[in-house]
């Protein structure tokens, strides 16, 4: 029996070493490119990625001149619990001011795909469902989009009862900034435990304070900020149920529920469900635990049967069948293709292909996968093209520095002050720029020194204890670079997997500042 244990743990302690060693060299990739490379849009109306190699000389003095900020400033600020509190505090503030100056003076409305959403949730709440069904609606190509429609149905009814004139989509916005301080403080949580260290906590509030591409998405009426607070609530009492092994079974069911409304929101949070099994999986390994095994389905059971629930209620409700929308293969085929964007950017190729063959799934695919043929066929004949095409696929969605914050929020919905658009588009859209590239090179390089310490700490046995869950973030990382390598590319859908590296580059810049960990 013992040696079937060991037999495990050296199983599970391989995996790790293996998921330690994959993620690390991704995050060392992705630091040396932020480094030295920046991609952005080159206005707000073509909004054409334009990639630019940044001066390694200017960068390094600004990185070094900004580490020894952090240095300076953690150290004084980590050493009583006032100070911390203090800036714990400042930081949430922070957060609610600038981003009710945001809706205040930037008065940005939804537009595209969120405003349409918004709009079917309006409908929703005023009890018209007639948008499900109706052949050629926006949802009979965008199913997934049910569970944020839902979500804006249920805001918009309980808003019902504000008694004010003007949109809705400002109250959404407000909710917005007091859920990125949700989020905040439950990242805030989750570190706090794992890494148990003050100087780290203090880094990590100051790398927040400086994430203006959070704050600027506050203002974006769609699903990244509520989905990604509930992905951290999913991982919060993940972490509760199995680090500190508090009421195990009502943390489990918790979990296994916030994950779920995460997909509900985003469907691509199911990137993280699938790390959430591995991580899972791998702590399973380590500790022979089964409940783990039953936490790991409950999780993907929820994760996998709330969207198609939902569809099945409003089929239901409506009585009428929800189209299965655009293709799995349509979106690979067009992540394929070039773009006025930017390589595998969005084309068109998804809707008009399903459009053209009277929604019919069938024909989309034998389409879409010509298409994919076609283009594997060109690029093993066009090597150079090829590699050139994936790069700058890569570096339009990794190392744009305001992760399309501006594009996101760019809809003007009348009477936004000047200088917010100078941000936009403007004088001062340098600054903005440059301060984005600042936080984003602190990001990946401190996210790169945790891996590659933690990676040498799991080969040389140093790390003794099983540390599967610190792990969770960063296989989600990875596994959004995956995904986005093959599918549609948008820096935008890169922002919660940049929020993710923030935790670790806190941790990082403890490790190189020699910051111990708290007693227990």
């Amino acid at each position: 029996m013992k040696n079937k244990s060991n037999k495990l743990k050296n199983i599970g302690g391989a995996l790790l070493f293996a998921a330690s060693l994959i993620t690390t060299l991704f995050m060392v990739i992705l630091a040396v490119s932020a480094f030295l490379s920046t991609s952005s849009a080159n206005n707000m109306e073509e909004q054409k990625m334009l990639y630019n190699i940044d001066n390694i000389a200017v960068s390094a003095i600004i990185f070094a001149a900004a580490t020894v900020v952090i240095f300076f400033l953690s150290k004084r600020m980590s050493r009583n619990d006032f100070s911390i509190k203090r800036l714990y505090v400042f930081t949430i503030v922070w957060y609610l001011l600038a981003g009710g100056a945001l809706i205040f003076f930037g008065r940005s409305m939804p537009s595209a795909d969120p405003y349409i959403v918004y709009k079917m949730g309006e409908s929703a709440a005023n009890g018209d469902f007639s948008f499900f069904t109706e052949n050629g609606s926006y949802m009979s190509f965008y199913p997934q989009q049910i569970g944020i429609t839902t979500f804006f149905a249920i805001l918009i009814k309980a808003m019902k009862l504000i008694p004010f004139s003007f949109g809705r989509f400002h109250f959404i916005k407000a909710f917005y900034c007091v859920l990125n301080c949700v989020s905040f403080m439950l990242q805030y949580k989750i570190i706090s435990g794992v890494f148990k260290n003050d100087r780290v906590n203090v880094i990590f509030m100051l790398l927040s304070i400086l994430n203006l591409p959070f704050i600027m998405y506050s203002s974006f009426v769609y699903s990244e900020i509520p989905s990604f607070t509930a992905m951290l609530a999913g991982a919060w009492f993940m972490y509760k149920m199995m680090e500190k092994k508090e009421m195990v079974i009502l943390n489990m069911v918790l979990s296994a529920a916030f994950f779920a409304i995460s997909v509900f929101l985003r469907k691509n949070s199911l990137i993280m469900i699938i790390a959430v099994v591995i991580v899972t999986i791998l702590k399973f390994l380590f500790t022979k635990k089964k409940y783990l095994l039953l936490y790991g389905a409950l999780v993907v059971f929820c994760s996998l049967a709330i969207l198609p629930a939902t569809v099945k209620v409003y089929e239901k409700i409506t009585g009428d069948r929800i189209a299965d929308g655009v293709t799995m293969y349509s979106y690979v085929a067009m992540g394929m293709q070039e773009a006025g964007r930017g390589p595998g950017w969005y084309n068109g190729f998804n809707f008009n292909t399903y459009e053209e063959t009277g929604m019919d799934t069938e024909k989309t695919n034998e389409i879409a996968n010509e298409a994919i043929k076609e283009r594997l066929s060109y690029f093993k004949e066009n090597p150079s093209y090829a590699a050139e095409f994936y790069g700058k696929k890569f570096l339009s969605q990794w190392t744009d520095p305001t992760l399309a914050s501006c594009q996101a929020t760019w809809a003007d919905g009348g009477g936004r002050a000047s200088f917010v658009y100078e941000i936009y588009n403007g004088k001062y859209n340098k600054y903005y720029v440059f301060i984005c590239n600042i936080f984003q090179n602190l990001v990946c390089v401190g996210a790169a020194i945790y891996g590659v310490k933690k990676t040498i700490g799991l080969a040389s046995k140093k790390e003794k204890k099983d540390v599967s869950y610190e792990y969770l973030f960063m296989i989600t990382v990875f596994g959004g670079f995956l995904f986005h390598m093959f599918w549609e590319a948008n820096s935008r859908y890169i922002l919660l997997y940049a929020m993710m590296l923030v935790p670790y580059a806190a941790a990082g810049f403890g490790e190189i500042f020699h910051s111990k960990r708290r007693e227990e």
